[in-house]
């Protein structure tokens, strides 16, 4: 009898657990079936997130930090046949076949990336938040993404930038409403985005000419409008060529502009011009970053990079992409409402492999298709990309640009964002006075301060400095009484700690 009652209590312990963690446990945690709240005020990104019951979360200044994402791994020598059942196979590396080689291969690879959707979004959200992102960007235009796609991101506490159109046939069979309609009420949703590049590239070149191009815009930023007054509607613009970007960003119906920039291990004066230009709208990076292949010798073929040698070079992709977010850093609006930057997306998540030789990107012909499937190049990586002079190498290296490898392992890209992510919305120290003596005043300048000191203070060491002033972009203390040496300023704001930058006392 006393061995049954254990157990009958073990039984109701266990009852109670269970419903604890259905209760708490985000994993357990029922998804809001009403989107949040999300607008842009002045040049910041404001977002009140839905959460338990449909109630909103109080509106915050939004930081966009992340990484473009498909879920796409590399794919297998032979995959099931979709056109004749799963008990049939067909060499993969398919969506690098041209036309002409496989009428129908755009077909095949919609199928591939549909089923890498359902398969590897649990895996990539979990990794995506341990990096410390709270953003991605989903590259393909699809109305097949399983709702448990944004389920798993909404629980992870991950926004997700979602793509409407790429094509003019997105615009035409009104695949861009579509999209919005199925998306619009899910609480993971942050903004809309249309094109990639759009202005350089024309809608993958069907479009004929920029006017064109510009009236589907200006018409789908309208509609999209018209259908959600929840979420801002952003268009993806290349801003290579920065005389061309400042005619494209005028494009009514946008509340922000994105951007694909790759100006190379500085974006140069591209804040200060923006700046200047009086854009009444915010923007962030849709696509900025390196690829972590060094390439040493390449033969040019009309803007190719052909036979590519060299060798992989993980820590200069990291530095690389960690140089240009601390640029980035002090031009968010998040933390100086007069700035116009919201953030920005690493390209990309993960090595896609499937890339080289895929005339979908413009890579086609570098891959020998008459002679398949003696070539590697749909299972390996392949280090072939384009000439772009303001990168290190002079290359991109278009399979090497994750953070992640292609079997989905961290890169070392992948630790230095994850730490340098955690710091993101915590005030930040860019310099201090070099040197001061004890009871002489001495300045801290920096952003994410707040306009007014409440309950914030500034540790020298270990001693607290008393304020004499506190701005958001700059401090002012008076040197406490500690010993002559180097010591490190910390200022904590809102109860989080900044970096820390040293103060000589004299």
């Amino acid at each position: 009898m006393k061995t049954k009652a254990v157990l009958r209590m073990l039984g109701v312990v266990a009852g109670f657990v269970i419903l604890a963690l259905c209760v708490t446990d985000p994993a357990w945690a029922k998804v809001p079936d009403q989107p949040s709240d999300v607008y842009v005020r002045g040049y910041q990104l404001m977002v009140s997130r839905r959460i338990n019951n449909n109630k909103l979360e109080p509106a915050k200044a939004y930081i966009i930090k992340g990484v473009g994402w498909n879920p796409a791994i590399k794919a297998p020598t032979y995959g099931p046949d979709p056109f004749r059942g799963a008990l049939y196979t067909l060499p993969y590396g398919f969506f690098l076949y041209d036309p002409v080689h496989n009428p129908r291969a755009a077909e095949v690879l919609k199928y591939w990336l549909e089923k890498e959707h359902y398969k590897n979004f649990s895996p990539d959200a979990t990794m995506i938040r341990r990096m410390n992102a709270n953003t991605v960007r989903i590259l393909s235009v699809s109305t097949d993404i399983p709702m448990k796609v944004l389920d798993k991101f909404y629980r992870k506490h991950i926004m997700v930038i979602m793509t409407v159109a790429l094509t003019k046939s997105d615009f035409d069979s009104g695949k861009y409403l579509q999209v919005v309609n199925k998306y619009k009420n899910h609480p993971a949703i942050l903004m809309w985005v249309i094109g990639n590049g759009w202005n350089a590239d024309l809608y993958g070149g069907t479009m004929p000419d920029r006017g064109t191009a510009i009236k589907y815009t200006y018409d789908a930023g309208l509609a999209i409008k018209n259908a959600d007054n929840h979420h801002p509607v952003s268009t993806c613009l290349s801003a290579d060529d920065m005389h061309d970007f400042i005619g494209m960003i005028v494009v009514p119906n946008i509340d922000v502009i994105g951007v694909n920039l790759y100006r190379g291990a500085s974006f140069g004066d591209f804040f200060r011009v923006y700046e200047q230009l009086n854009s009444a709208r915010p923007f962030y990076f849709c696509e900025f970053g390196g690829d972590s292949f060094k390439v040493t010798g390449y033969t040019a073929d009309a803007g190719r990079a052909k036979n590519c040698v060299g060798a992989e070079d993980q820590q200069a992709q990291s530095d690389f992409d960690l140089g240009l977010w601390r640029e980035t850093r002090p031009n968010l609006s998040a933390y100086d409402y007069r700035k116009r930057c919201l953030g920005g997306l690493v390209r990309e998540y993960a090595d896609q492999v499937w890339k080289v030789g895929n005339y979908h990107v413009g890579l086609g012909g570098i891959i020998d298709y008459d002679h398949y499937p003696t070539s590697k190049a749909y299972y390996i990586y392949n280090p072939e990309g384009f000439i772009r002079p303001g990168m290190p190498d002079g290359t991109t290296s278009e399979e090497y640009f994750g953070v992640v490898t292609s079997d989905h392992k961290a890169k070392v890209v992948y630790s230095a964002l994850k730490a340098f992510y955690l710091t993101l919305g915590a005030p930040y120290i860019a310099s201090v006075t070099p040197e001061a003596k004890i009871g002489q005043p001495f300045t801290i300048t920096g952003v994410g301060f707040g306009d007014t000191q409440g309950q914030g203070t500034v540790m020298v060491g270990s001693m607290l400095a008393p304020v004499v002033s506190w701005a958001d972009g700059s401090i002012i203390c008076t040197t406490p009484n500690v010993t002559k040496r180097a010591h490190p300023v910390v200022v904590n704001a809102a109860g989080t700690d900044s970096n820390s930058e040293k103060l000589k006392v004299k």
